[in-house]
């Protein structure tokens, strides 16, 4: 098992930015790994970066024992998306970052072996960029994410009493969705999985929430939806506690488990 942070040069986001690895070894333990590892994806929330997984959960002591790559990258203030005044990091993290990893490991991804996953502002990136590269990504985990964005963006709803919502704004809005966009559509989550073809492209979608956590109904209602989506193997689980890594970190050893059964 080793834990690496490096810089890597990307043609989408035209810079050099930040990420953080866990490869898995069969040595330490004479484990004795079958095949090639499992790539999974690990997204970082609002305010944190690609070492937050790494400085607050215990997710390298998780995956010592799985024939697992984890690559947690730096997505900033984007939520994943090619932002309207900013940088591409939807093409980066569907595109660019899985050819990086293919060369990089000699792997040759499919669908079924590559996992996105997130907490918060990631956990709604994860998803958003499993349904928009449904080729891609055959599983996905959510983990306390902003999942009525579009609400909280227009002010139909209130983010939170530990956020202020002007904030919000003044802070994403803009530079991502642009001020031109009236409808968010973007933002839209439930719009997203609504539309989503999950016929053609059968996903596994993992979502916790914690039963104190401030974005708790939005999450309850989402997987009322997602519970009725045709096409989507869905599993929703609930934990004490509230929008930290005392909930993220239970559910990510959960997570694990249902990701490599």
């Amino acid at each position: 098992m080793a834990l690496f942070h490096g810089v890597i040069n990307s043609k989408a986001l035209m810079k050099d930015t930040t990420l953080s690895m866990i490869v898995s070894s069969d040595d330490r333990k004479n484990i004795g790994f079958q095949g090639q590892p499992q790539l999974l994806i690990l997204l970082h929330g609002a305010g944190g970066s690609n070492y937050t997984w790494s400085k607050y959960s215990s997710i390298e002591r998780y995956t010592e024992p799985l024939n697992l790559i984890v690559l947690m990258p730096n997505i900033e203030f984007s939520f994943g998306l090619n932002m309207s005044n900013g940088l591409n990091y939807q093409s980066y993290l569907g595109e660019e970052l899985l050819q990086w990893a293919e060369k990089t490991f000699g792997l040759k991804l499919d669908r079924e072996t590559t996992t996105i996953a997130g907490q918060s502002m990631g956990g709604f990136a994860a998803i958003h960029t499993a349904l928009a590269y449904p080729d891609k990504f055959g599983k996905c985990g959510v983990f306390s994410a902003p999942l009525a964005l579009d609400e909280y963006l227009t002010g139909e709803r209130p983010l939170g009493a530990n956020m202020a919502h002007s904030k919000l704004v003044s802070m994403w809005k803009d530079s991502i969705f642009g001020k031109d966009e009236a409808d968010l559509t973007e933002a839209s989550i439930r719009t997203k999985l609504q539309a989503f073809d999950a016929q053609q492209w059968p996903l596994k979608l993992f979502h916790a929430c914690g039963a104190e956590d401030m974005l708790y109904q939005d999450n309850s209602s989402f997987a009322q939806m997602a519970e009725t989506k045709e096409g989507l193997e869905y599993r929703y689980n609930e934990y004490p506690g509230g929008h930290d890594f005392n909930v993220w970190d239970e559910c990510s050893k959960d997570f694990l488990v249902w990701m490599l059964k």
